[in-house]
């Protein structure tokens, strides 16, 4: 498990320059913890892998690296789940939180991004730069379906591009998602949101509480720290997943934080969440 798990690093990572020790391996509470870097003279990219080496399903959630598997979708024995971050910001060594479900807590020691959703480009020695224009995050992972035997790989992209102050997010996921519940926990003025994302069949505008309590049952594992009122949308699915992207000059006033919950099943499956805002 522990080589498979660097193998598939080394095959998504293909930078210019590679670091002396480019990946940093963890293990605790039945799972390894793997963060892989690569730095090309514009951009950083960075891998996180949480493997679940344990012999029943699990659920975790790993802060930093900005993702997490619910309760209700587990990651099955033997297999692993994964976020790739391409950026345009840089990166960090330190240790990090993690939680399993029924486990506990623990820190370990990763790679971290710089544009990460702690805030952590404070501690890499400023704010948000203004030539910050690209951000791309995909989520992959493997879930088993409660009460059968069926097991499916799934996707969560999310890009972000600025070019002459106008920024565009775009969001898809795998054709088994139903929705997106993309929230913005530094904003609470719908007004803004409706201005943004004006009138559309595939996005409902209003709080993350609101489309929080119409889930059939609440997240056991993934929740959004300090969300209050905070101001979301509802993504649904096209034919095949959710595609849809969006433009505007004014997604800055919505802060750097997004929370993207990906539902499948009417239940919470994954949280992928990110400063890919501003």
């Amino acid at each position: 498990m522990h080589r498979t798990a660097i193998r598939s690093a080394l095959l998504i990572l293909t930078p210019t320059l590679l670091l002396a020790d480019p990946i940093k391996i963890d293990a605790s509470m039945g799972h390894k913890f793997l963060s892989a870097v690569a730095q090309a003279p514009n951009k950083s990219s960075i891998l996180f892998e949480v493997c679940n080496v344990s012999d029943e399903s699990s659920a975790f959630l790993w802060p930093a690296a900005g993702f997490g598997i619910d309760s209700r979708a587990k990651l099955p024995s033997e297999l692993c789940a994964e976020k790739s971050v391409e950026t345009t910001s840089g990166f960090q060594e330190g240790s990090s939180y993690v939680h399993v479900v029924g486990q506990g807590n623990d820190s370990i020691e990763s790679y971290l991004s710089c544009e990460g959703p702690l805030g952590l480009l404070d501690a890499c020695g400023g704010g948000f730069s203004e030539s910050l224009s690209r951000y791309i995050s995909t989520l992959r992972f493997f879930i088993s379906t409660p009460g059968t035997s069926n097991i499916s790989m799934e996707t969560i992209s999310i890009r972000r591009t600025t070019e002459d102050g106008i920024t565009e997010l775009h969001f898809e996921t795998s054709d088994r998602f139903q929705y997106l519940i993309v929230t913005f926990p530094e904003a609470t003025n719908l007004e803004v949101l409706e201005e943004i994302f004006g009138s559309s069949e595939s996005i409902e505008i209003n709080t993350f509480p609101y489309f929080l309590n119409q889930l059939e049952n609440l997240p056991e594992a993934l929740t959004v720290q300090n969300a209050g009122e905070s101001a979301a949308i509802r993504i649904s699915r096209t034919e095949l997943g959710v595609d849809v992207s969006i433009k505007s000059g004014l997604l800055a006033e919505l802060g750097k934080t997004i929370y993207t919950h990906g539902i499948i099943d009417g239940e919470v499956a994954a949280l992928s969440f990110e400063g890919a805002t501003q």
